[in-house]
């Protein structure tokens, strides 16, 4: 929160347009005047230079762009581009963003806590019950949330005083007529401070249409009190006017208030929403859909959406394209050949093209879909355009729906887990591009191939967001362009084709030092040793196990050695058929054992499990890896157990296994311990 000013304003311009130019000097003359007079109002632009001096001045202007563009959390370039332009344009309190000075030294506030106001006047608009009412509830939504308690008084000198006026009212803030200011505010204080001034050229209303009295006079009394704005597009102090339907005041309201007056008096302290930020790491979504080419994310009563023509995430109100949408969606989808998308909250879902809801929605999903009294509501939905079925994910199962048939497909619901492995049991959000779904949980995000039946990377939720995080082990380029391990050639590729081939000396051919920090390192084995981890490379170790004791290393085609501390076991190298593999095996790609003394030797896409204690191979196996570690690679370099969890090693990434779940958890560059 800033300091106030004395005067507030709540200003609306209609509408909004595109401005594509690339400097001041190239705008068109009206909007050069929108720019000016906008940076004049509220960014302590001076406003005492003729067109002769604008060259010399736009340098300053520049400037002065760049801190709006900063208060509002858009792109700072110091150009005046489309997104610049129709912030500027919107509803908003006049209080300068950046103000020259203030009236009073300190921020302002009341010294005691129970005030008084008086309605001087009424307007014609609503019915005086009506204004005395939304009045009222202005006052309540800031005593429930702070140790301020308001009376309405009908008679003599209000510490606030309200009334509706028009035109030069003698407060040296003249209105404008229709369109223009909306009301003003003065700062605690004595005579006119605190008061409030609504334009009475301007339509009141108790409903969506323009202009909601309760939810300008809940924000104007907000600076009667002493706040200023907030940056936070989900506050009420924000500076647009924006009208969901719904006042409440968010967290960063109360935490202004408590700021200035203390925390409320009742025993449970109020919380208020958070907005979504779209760089917090712990972002999750309720739902996520393409619409018209874009991908809408869903949270609360707000939407985050890219394009191709900002990088940055658009963060808004569900209502400023749906006003009769609900907040708190569940799940959403789009059917690209009909231009619809559907949204689900509970058991009803509602329709829509473009910006318009469909007659007749809301719809209940028994009697649309099929689905049985059981399913309270829908947890995700994705359409698959080539086959036109629609599938429903709720709690550990997925029905699929035939788009085209409009009926549910027989054999359902199926469980997620053994259609869809490695993602979990549960689904948040889905959408689908470019032929893969991309499955949400909390804050990862699966890119599933719904064709290999593989993950192909897990990513954090918001991932598609322009974050500086998200450039870093997040997104790691883990995959050949073969999308299977390391890249042929490689110091982890394959050995000699047979046991008779001649080994070069490593004097001829003088290997290269591994760097620890290189992105691309991958590793020939990986274990861990009295408590330490040991990672190998080259110098020929290609796999390395825990056993009883006993560490068992095999190396070469066929051979394993077993060590106890630095002294290698007597009677070693042995030959690993003695562990009772078949005769066609002849290299162990990877081993680990885990806490139940079961020892995993993994070759090539498959694994066989041994007993330590019985020392023989279990029956059953071998099996496939990825039908038992759903989301790792089909093959594996090196594995480690540690910390409760299974790490596979393959190419230059790190699959953190959950060993309870069957899932994967992370993944990490092989070197992130390093």
């Amino acid at each position: 929160m800033h300091s106030l000013p004395l005067l507030l304003l709540l200003l609306w311009s209609t509408g909004s347009h595109s401005f594509p130019v690339a400097t001041l000097e190239e705008t068109q003359e009206q909007e050069l005047e929108t720019v000016q007079k906008y940076l004049e109002n509220y960014y302590n632009l001076k406003s005492d230079w003729n067109p002769i001096e604008r060259q010399r001045k736009s340098g300053l202007v520049v400037e002065k762009l760049k801190q709006m563009q900063e208060f509002f959390g858009l792109k700072v370039t110091g150009k005046p581009d489309a997104k610049t332009l129709n912030v500027m344009k919107q509803a908003r309190c006049g209080v300068p963003d950046v103000a020259q000075f203030v009236l009073t030294e300190g921020n302002p506030r009341w010294e005691r806590t129970h005030l008084t106001y008086r309605i001087e006047n009424y307007t014609p608009d609503l019915p005086r019950a009506d204004v005395n009412y939304a009045i009222e509830k202005a006052f309540q939504l800031w005593s429930n949330v702070s140790p301020l308690t308001f009376t309405q008084v009908f008679e003599g000198q209000a510490d606030i005083m309200i009334s509706f006026v028009r035109g030069d009212h003698r407060d040296n803030s003249p209105f404008d007529g229709p369109g223009g200011n909306l009301a003003h505010a003065f700062q605690p204080g004595p005579g006119i401070g605190g008061d409030v001034h609504f334009d009475e050229d301007e339509w009141w209303t108790n409903n969506f249409r323009n202009y909601n009295l309760y939810r300008v006079a809940a924000h104007e009394l907000g600076h009667s009190l002493g706040l200023s704005h907030s940056a936070d597009i989900g506050a009420l102090m924000y500076p647009n006017y924006i009208f969901t339907g719904d006042v409440q005041l968010s967290q960063d309201d109360i935490d202004g208030i408590h700021t200035i007056y203390g925390p409320s008096k009742n025993p449970i302290q109020p919380i208020g929403p958070k907005t979504p930020q779209v760089c917090d790491s712990k972002l999750t979504f309720d739902a996520i859909t393409t619409i018209r080419g874009e991908v809408m994310f869903f949270k609360d009563k707000f939407y985050m959406r890219i394009n191709s023509f900002y990088p940055e995430a658009e963060l808004n109100f569900i209502t400023v394209f749906w006003p009769n949408l609900p907040s708190g969606l569940q799940a959403a989808y789009e059917v690209a050949d009909r231009d619809e998308v559907r949204f689900f909250k509970g058991h009803k879902y509602w329709a829509v093209q473009g910006q318009e809801v469909l007659p007749g929605y809301p719809k209940d999903i028994y009697r649309s879909f099929g689905f049985p009294a059981t399913v309270k509501n829908i947890d995700a939905a994705v359409f698959e355009e080539h086959t036109g079925k629609t599938y429903f994910f709720v709690a550990n199962k997925y029905w699929r729906y035939d788009e085209y048939k409009r009926s549910m497909d027989a054999g359902y619901p199926k469980m997620i887990a053994a259609d869809f492995p490695g993602i979990g049991n549960k689904v948040d959000a889905v959408f689908q591009k470019d032929g893969f779904f991309h499955f949400f949980h909390g804050t990862r995000q699966y890119k599933f191939d719904p064709k290999t039946k593989r993950i192909l990377t897990l990513q954090k939720a918001n991932s598609w967001f322009n974050c500086r995080q998200n450039l870093l082990h997040l997104s790691p380029e883990w995959r050949s362009e073969e999308g299977r391990g390391p890249k042929p050639g490689s110091p982890s590729g394959p050995p000699p084709a047979s046991p008779d081939d001649p080994v070069v000396p490593t004097e001829s051919v003088p290997p290269e030092t591994p760097a620890m920090c290189d992105p691309t390192l991958s590793f020939d084995a990986v274990s861990t040793l009295r408590g330490e981890i040991l990672f190998f490379k080259d110098r020929y170790l290609e796999a390395a196990q825990i056993g009883q004791g006993d560490h068992e290393m095999p190396k070469g085609r066929n051979k394993f050695w077993a060590i106890r501390g630095t002294e290698v076991q007597a009677g070693y190298p042995r030959d690993i058929h003695t562990l009772g593999f078949p005769s066609i095996i002849r290299k162990i790609d990877a081993a680990v054992s885990d806490e139940e003394k079961k020892t995993y030797f993994f070759v090539e896409d498959k694994y066989w499990r041994f007993d330590e204690n019985s020392q023989s191979m279990e029956q059953g196996f071998p099996r496939l890896i990825t039908d038992d570690f759903p989301g790792v690679e089909p093959k594996a370099n090196a594995v480690l157990q540690a910390f409760g969890f299974f790490y596979f090693f393959s190419g230059s990434s790190k699959f953190e296994f959950d060993p309870n779940v069957r899932m994967v958890t992370r993944i990490l560059k092989s070197n992130y311990w390093l």
